[in-house]
């Protein structure tokens, strides 16, 4: 809250980064500006991400909104996530000698340090996000249930943001949609989402040629932020 430029964002990064060295605190400072900062000639721009963590009480609603971006601008861990992961719900294992193979054929020409690594941070993200879970000794994904803000937050973000689709299909959020398959989403919970948030009339629900389809009636991502934010001040 209250900054504005690039050189600002960065003096305050490196107030709060341990003392690493110089090489270490440049690339989580690099890390934190791709995947949850946007810069306009240098001048940061108040995303409704910005917004909504600023003014939220409720971690779980950030942790689950940094998530979502981590794994948006992270694309080979969204990938991880949604072909190895997704498909083996209800308990699938996170295999590291499976996902090191899959990573090898994804990362084309990265060492084999590389991948390694890669395979190991995205393991520490989604175990501190919630999205894996120990059970004995291992760890696994299990369904989860994002909050009902942070469902309506990431369906306004594909379909007005990713995409420019203000009335997509049920059974294309059931078929197709990315973020369903990013928050490990039972299928059969998509339904119930989308009527609880109809009743905050931040969405609507109709049916055209026979069709049942949403209706992101607040146009934006922005919009929809706007009036999230009002809602948690009270207004």
């Amino acid at each position: 809250e209250g900054l504005t430029s690039i050189n600002e964002v960065n003096d305050k990064i490196e107030e709060i980064l341990p003392q690493n060295a110089w090489q270490t605190r440049n690339k989580i400072r690099g890390a934190l500006k791709k995947r949850y900062l946007t810069f306009n000639e240098d001048l940061l721009i108040r995303t409704p991400l910005l917004k909504l963590v600023s003014k939220s009480r409720d971690l779980t609603f950030i942790k689950e909104l940094l998530c979502y971006h981590y794994l948006n601008a992270e694309r080979i861990g969204a990938e991880v996530v949604q072909n190895i992961l997704y498909p083996r719900l209800p308990r699938a294992s996170y295999d590291e000698a499976y996902i090191i193979n899959y990573l090898t054929q994804k990362m084309h020409g990265a060492s084999e340090k590389t991948i390694k690594n890669t395979c190991s941070l995205l393991k520490t993200a989604l175990k501190r996000f919630g999205l894996l879970t120990k059970i004995d000794d291992n760890w696994f994904a299990c369904p989860y249930s994002p909050k009902l803000e942070t469902f309506i937050y990431v369906l306004y973000h594909e379909f007005t943001v990713t995409q420019n689709y203000l009335n997509p299909k049920t059974s294309y959020l059931l078929e197709k949609a990315e973020f369903p398959r990013i928050f490990l989403m039972h299928p059969t919970s998509m339904k119930d989402y989308i009527q609880r948030a109809r009743l905050t009339k931040l969405i609507s629900y109709e049916t055209y040629a026979g069709e049942e389809q949403v209706a992101l009636i607040h146009k934006s991502l922005d919009r929809a932020a706007n009036e999230m934010i009002k809602r948690m001040e009270g207004k």
